[in-house]
């Protein structure tokens, strides 16, 4: 089982290092979803001044991603890095997420992509992250949907049989009661679940997953919208998304 000093889900080997600071950065639909809501829940610009935590960076590119268009500070840490990279604004370093010295309410906005699902004590990261926030800042956070049917869709650098793979895992996983992220699944939580998590932690607990698919895939798309007029969107979507405000 994943312990507290996990990042991301394919860590283990570490990552290896693309410098992206270096390189043109291709559009992503979905960085491009989380820097709208994030800007939405900001209520205002960023500017050089004002700092964006990510816990949980994998190799990087979210951290430049996010950097290039909202011209903030950015600090990514996961234990998974091979190396420390510091280039202009960003700043991405191997760490333990509960343990890498960070000061009290130091940052404007954080911002963790499943993550929290692979932690041994989801509370702890939650707390840990509100504390780094400045008063009134907010977290973006997603993880994988425990009642999804099938999920790993999206994940764009998976081969269709690793996804057929996983799904098949999953479901072994359900059918032996053993579908909990404390047992090694990649489980995730159910909405009412995670909010309960966040009750009395946060001033607002938003979500934002109808949001962030309408983003992602486009406004245009009858098949989203078909699945949150219908109702099936909390079975048939892979993941949810919140905004947690402090």
């Amino acid at each position: 089982m994943h312990g507290l000093n996990t990042g991301k889900a394919n860590n283990v080997m570490g990552y290896a290092w693309t410098p992206y600071k270096d390189v043109e950065l291709r559009p992503d639909s979905g960085l491009d979803a989380v820097i709208t809501l994030i800007l939405k829940h900001r209520g205002r610009a960023f500017n050089a001044s004002h700092r964006l935590f990510i816990a949980g960076c994998g190799d990087g590119k979210e951290a430049f991603y996010l950097h290039q268009h909202l011209k903030c500070s950015v600090l990514g840490i996961d234990y998974g890095l091979q190396e420390n990279v510091v280039s202009g604004g960003v700043s991405i370093e191997r760490g333990d997420l509960m343990y890498y010295p960070l000061d009290e309410r130091s940052f404007d906005f954080a911002f963790s992509h499943h993550v929290i699902e692979h932690v041994e004590n989801p509370m702890l990261l939650l707390r840990r992250l509100q504390g780094v926030l400045k008063d009134g800042g907010a977290l973006l956070i997603g993880f994988p949907n425990k009642s999804r049917v099938i999920g790993y869709l999206g994940s764009g650098q998976a081969t269709s049989w690793q996804k057929v793979k996983w799904n098949l895992n999953d479901w072994m996983d359900r059918l032996n009661f053993r579908f909990e992220n404390r047992l090694g699944a990649h489980a995730g939580f159910r909405g009412k679940e995670f909010t309960a998590m966040c009750d009395g932690l946060f001033s607002e607990v938003i979500p934002v997953t109808n949001e962030y698919m309408l983003l992602k895939y486009g406004r245009g798309s009858w098949v989203v919208r078909f699945l949150i007029w219908s109702g099936l969107a909390s079975v048939a979507f892979p993941s949810c998304y919140f905004v947690l405000r402090k």
